[in-house]
């Protein structure tokens, strides 16, 4: 044994679903998300991911009469 550790992505057991979102502002592309996705599940048992990329604002806002 050298003494060095392999560092492991966790394992989701019991996922079923992986929703991500991000918006189109983010300086982020879509292919690096789904490679930090997968490298996340790597050790996980299959499921079903959903990534959302937002192309509108949202806002939110009162009106009172």
């Amino acid at each position: 044994m050298t003494g060095s550790v392999a560092i492991q992505p966790p394992s989701f057991v019991r996922l079923k679903l992986l929703k991500v979102q991000f918006s189109s502002g983010a300086m982020v592309c879509y292919e690096r998300v789904t490679r930090m996705v997968k490298y996340l599940l790597q050790n996980s048992p299959p499921a079903r991911v959903d990534i959302i990329k937002r192309t509108t604002k949202f806002f939110s806002f009162s009106v009172s009469t």
